[in-house]
């Protein structure tokens, strides 16, 4: 899949694509181990997620159960793939979480693909997990090398920021190395206001950035996953009421989870403010967001996972599986 990213980034397109036209039927997402239930023996950032869903008049539904932030281990999980007729499972994917990563990912470069500004010359990455080095991965294919291979990362201190670079300088990726990534506790002067595109991959519980962090930028895009159960937050509260444009992946799901729940809960009246991603790929907007050089908009886009997305990853990779053994 690495070697064509763009299959990546369509097929979560068309799974925001799906969502907007309707009949997608999307179960309570069922959170173990984060507030308001008790932690997990993994420790209190553990977290287990079950997503469930389907598409009216399609031949399958899925069952995506995604782990991670446990201290004893790394990311888990599986996708199960279900026959709607017989309701028999058809395929089980043991990806151990690795489709969600790669599928969130793919889904936050899209958006940043339609919102970023024209120039991009510093990216700024929160958090120092697997996911953001999968956010790389994926910006890695979107923006060309010539471009921009700058990054400033903050993590929960100096030392993991410090670990996460060397990780990244010694992978056995060509990908990951090809980056120049700076601690942001190293940086005098502009820091995250000098950024274009800031991705935000945290489990935080309480915000990691600020209005005053981005002050005097020239035009910034905010793509924000880390926030995918209720109360996680990663953006503070004044930088969200300051953004020009507020984008989700689900309006449903928004309310409780990911970043914009903080400012509905403290603004209801906020929602008419945000719009689906999906519903503005229909209707072509997000191609003309940015009108040039000067434009100095803040976006956001906010996502918290939505399950149509496992089920758009999860037939893909039955396809592609399917077309090898044909070919065997």
């Amino acid at each position: 899949m690495m070697a064509q990213p763009s299959i990546l980034l369509e097929n979560q397109k068309t799974a925001y694509q799906m969502l907007a036209k309707g009949g997608v039927s999307i179960c309570p997402i069922q959170t173990l181990g984060q507030k308001p239930l008790e932690a997990l023996l993994a420790g209190p950032d553990a977290q287990l997620c079950v997503k469930t869903g389907y598409v009216k008049d399609d031949d399958v539904f899925v069952m995506k159960v995604a782990g991670g932030g446990s201290q004893f281990s790394g990311n888990t999980g599986m996708v199960q793939v279900y026959d709607q007729k017989t309701l028999k499972m058809q395929y089980l994917l043991q990806d151990e979480g690795l489709l969600t990563e790669i599928r969130t990912a793919a889904a936050a470069c899209l958006a940043t693909s339609l919102f970023m500004p024209k120039h991009v010359d510093c990216i700024g990455i929160l958090g120092g997990s697997v996911q953001a080095i999968w956010q790389l991965r994926l910006l890695g294919c979107i923006i060309p090398r010539e471009v921009c291979r700058k990054v400033i990362v903050k993590t929960r201190s100096k030392k993991s920021a410090l670990a996460f670079i060397e990780k990244m300088k010694t992978s056995s990726s060509g990908l990951d190395r090809e980056w120049e990534i700076i601690a942001a506790d190293e940086i005098e002067g502009q820091g995250f206001a000098g950024c274009q595109i800031i991705h935000g991959c945290t489990c935080a519980r309480s915000p990691v950035l600020t209005l005053d962090d981005i002050q005097g930028h020239q035009g910034l895009h905010i793509s924000a996953i880390g926030a995918d159960s209720p109360g996680k937050q990663e953006l503070r509260s004044d930088l969200v009421r300051g953004a020009d444009v507020l984008v989700c992946d689900s309006l449903t799901q928004t309310k409780e989870r990911g970043e914009f729940q903080h400012l509905l809960r403290e603004d209801p009246a906020a929602i008419s403010r945000i719009k689906e991603l999906g519903q503005l790929l229909m209707e072509g907007e997000p191609m003309e967001f940015r009108q040039g050089p000067e434009d100095r908009r803040l976006s956001i886009f906010d996502s918290s996972g939505v399950a149509v997305q496992d089920l758009c990853i999860a037939k893909l990779v039955g396809e592609m599986v399917q077309r090898l053994t044909s070919t065997k």
